[in-house]
């Protein structure tokens, strides 16, 4: 206080400041000298003060355990969210609406938000969609995570090395998860039972889903979201002393297998017979697998040795890829059907089997061709007609014939990545929705993969010659080729 005078009496009382209260005395009188002139007063911060815990479900607000109300607190004092964490039961700590609270006067409240926390890596989730919430996860919340289930069909033919995967999403920053992450997944491994093999994965969620490794991954999976991966293991029938397994198609090298007419056409929507079919696939084989089965030999009242058809009908027919009719006869020179030409295609798989519902409104489960066609539709081997038919018994055209065989080899034609030097056909247009297929088929080229999955196709880095394969067939048979030998035209 300025403008006092020396010697006089000064008296002061004590302010009032909010959350202290004053130490007496409260009322000090002092006499104004030269100097020296100081009134003290002493506060001591309240501590009848409280502050209120809430715990609270994130997003939804649902209340998960009793407020807390804590009492005695002392003005000022400090409060961190993880003084006051606790364990609920099936929850996971996610985050609070404030990290400290410093104690006030009043509206002292610190929320404190859980997420739901089921799942962890270990034996407590037992089944897909099993959300026990005794026990609780692994301390993160679900929605950070993907959790996925590893299976086997038939735990008698094969077993997967882990039975589940809780996968918690790369952090980007404090609190904040990325949306998806790949993982490298569970492998696969036949017991020691004869005769067993490993067929591939199918992810139970969509049953599209197939890898025929043995090592699933690498797989992406997205925050939130319930995985069961199912390891499909076979067994091959007993009896005879050949392979059980199918022959197998060279899907390296991409040579011609369709040759033009006469007048330079190659009849995209003209039939193909079944001797056509059959030599297709038989030249298609790896040199392995038609040495393994080769026959010149057969039980066909119609096809005999010296038919330029013969040694492709009696090799495939002994690896079980061909068969005929009740009547003995397999009617080389028929054209064939879709049905026939699917079982054909199928019947290349290791395992003919299928996990998907029945697409088409033309197929009966009671039908011979039924699984053969299912199994086609599920490997993407063949699609229907928009009306949701599949027109088993129809005679197959040469363009969908090619498509499925394209398929079938695994090939991926794509005409941004076709070379100027390529045979072309007058009767095979640009805008025609065979033309990658048959220009595929009509020409032996080296190429280079591009693209993954869905994405993949070839880039075309030559062209070759068209191979001689009557002059091979000759080599493979040492015998001579009867004319005709490329009537696969």
């Amino acid at each position: 206080m300025n403008d006092q005078t020396l010697g006089a009496k000064a008296e002061e009382s004590a302010i009032d400041i909010a959350g202290y209260t004053k130490v007496a005395p409260t009322t000090q009188e002092i006499t104004i000298a030269a100097s020296g002139n100081e009134i003290i007063f002493y506060y001591t911060a309240r501590t009848d003060l409280s502050y209120t815990v809430k715990y609270l479900e994130k997003d939804t607000e649902k209340v998960l355990a009793p407020e807390k109300i804590v009492n005695d607190q002392t003005f000022g004092t400090v409060i961190t969210s993880a003084d006051e964490k606790i364990v609920i039961p099936g929850y996971a700590f996610d985050c609070a609406d404030k990290e400290s609270l410093t104690i006030g006067l009043e509206n002292n409240v610190i929320t404190l938000y859980y997420a739901v926390d089921n799942w962890k890596d270990a034996d407590k989730t037992d089944e897909p969609g099993d959300t026990d919430s005794t026990t609780g996860g692994d301390g993160i919340p679900d929605k950070y995570q993907a959790v996925v289930y590893y299976k086997s069909n038939n735990e008698d033919y094969g077993t997967v090395n882990k039975a589940i995967d809780v996968v918690t999403m790369p952090q980007k920053g404090d609190g904040v998860y990325e949306e998806q992450t790949g993982i490298t997944g569970a492998n696969a491994s036949t017991t020691s039972l004869s005769r067993v093999y490993f067929n591939n994965w199918t992810l139970d969620k969509n049953k599209e889903y197939k890898n025929t490794n043995l090592a699933l991954g690498p797989i992406i999976v997205k925050a939130k979201e319930e995985y069961t991966y199912t390891a499909n293991f076979g067994r091959t029938s007993g009896g005879g002393g050949g392979s059980s397994k199918p022959p197998v198609l060279n899907k390296e090298d991409h040579y011609a297998y369709i040759v033009g007419y006469p007048d330079g056409t190659v009849k995209p929507q003209g039939n193909i017979t079944r001797a056509e079919v059959a030599t297709i696939f038989f030249r298609m084989l790896t040199d392995d697998s038609r040495n393994e089965f080769w026959s010149q030999t057969n039980s066909y009242s119609d096809v005999s040795e010296g038919q330029w058809f013969n040694n492709a009908i009696s090799t495939l027919a002994n690896a079980g890829i061909l068969s005929g009719y009740p009547d003995g006869t397999f009617r080389p020179n028929a054209p064939i059907t879709r049905a026939e030409f699917t079982k054909i295609a199928a019947s290349f798989f290791e395992r003919v089997e299928y996990t998907i519902d029945n697409p088409f409104n033309d197929v009966d489960d009671d039908d011979w061709f039924y699984k053969f066609v299912m199994a086609a539709y599920e490997g993407g081997l063949i699609t229907g007609y928009p009306e949701g038919d599949f027109r088993p018994n129809a005679n197959i055209s040469r363009a969908e014939s090619v498509t499925i065989v394209n398929r079938t080899l695994e090939r991926a034609p794509d005409a941004d990545h076709f070379l100027k030097d390529m045979i072309v056909w007058p009767d095979n247009a640009e805008n025609a929705w065979y033309y990658e297929a048959v220009q595929e088929a009509t020409n032996s080229h080296e190429y280079v993969v591009k693209g993954t999955g869905t994405n993949k196709y070839e880039e075309w880095t030559k062209i070759l010659e068209v191979r001689d394969w009557p002059a091979l067939e000759k080599d493979w048979s040492n015998a001579n080729s009867a004319a005709g030998g490329e009537v696969v035209k």
